[in-house]
């Protein structure tokens, strides 16, 4: 195994380590790579998951009244673990995956762009909302199907608040309404960028995350993100087989 340093000869690389030194780029890309029309079409296709048997629920039209400023969401947005027990609305809901991770389709041919940027546009985030709290809407577990800006209800458990719960190492996140739980489809981002991909794919999920923390903060709701799950737990609970396709974040929401 490589070392660090000379000077600190006894202390190995970690795996995070070794797969930041195995994935650094030494070469510019070449011309033809630049050229887009060169491009495979597997680097232009925006791929979006659905569960086309499962149930849809359309959501209504996000809109957006909020007057607080780019710059006071900035200064206002803080981790909040602390929820009071009104519930979300069909509309907050809306608003919130909206404006922080929908897609901005002009017609149905359009792959359509998204409030964060992605290397390439490769797209490789899905969200899966777990609903605990949000009126009108059964309790249990969603995918946000991105194009149709709808929920797709995939299924429920009895006690479905405590099996969620079950899965995260914070006891506080059963005062939540919601929690999102965001996936990768790694081979979306690795199909261009090879291993590299991965390292896109996290910042993506960051900037998707900063992004909920921002929609959520103008919105003046409660918003903390989660690194505490069990990864396999939650694979399971929303049926990803945690290789092909993991979890890489959560995020808690709810109303102070």
């Amino acid at each position: 195994m490589k070392k660090t340093l000379d000077k600190f000869p006894y202390f190995n690389l970690s795996p995070s380590q070794q797969f930041q030194q195995s994935t650094k780029i030494s070469t510019l890309f070449k011309e033809t790579q630049k050229n887009t029309n060169n491009w495979p079409q597997e680097w232009v296709d925006v791929n979006f998951k659905g569960y086309p048997r499962f149930m849809r629920i359309k959501l209504p039209e996000a809109k957006s009244s909020r007057s607080l400023s780019l710059y006071d969401a900035f200064y206002k947005r803080h981790s909040f673990r602390e929820y009071g027990s009104q519930g979300f609305t069909i509309p907050e809901l809306s608003e919130l995956l909206f404006h922080s991770a929908g897609v901005k389709l002009k017609d149905q041919k359009d792959q359509g762009n998204r409030p964060y940027p992605s290397a390439g546009a490769r797209y490789p985030l899905e969200i899966y909302p777990l609903i605990l709290n949000v009126t009108d809407l059964k309790s249990g577990i969603y995918h946000y199907h991105l194009r149709s800006h709808s929920l797709e209800y995939l299924w429920t458990f009895p006690n479905i608040k405590k099996v969620i719960v079950s899965n995260f190492n914070q006891k506080w996140i059963h005062k939540a309404a919601v929690i999102f739980v965001v996936s990768a489809v790694f081979w979306r981002m690795e199909v261009k960028y090879g291993d590299r991909g991965y390292r896109n794919t996290l910042m993506e999920a960051g900037m998707l995350t900063q992004n909920i923390y921002l929609t959520a903060t103008t919105m003046n709701l409660a918003c903390c993100s989660i690194g505490g799950f069990i990864d396999d737990k939650l694979h399971k609970l929303i049926d990803i087989d945690g290789e092909e396709e993991a979890v890489v974040t959560s995020i808690a929401l709810g109303h102070y």
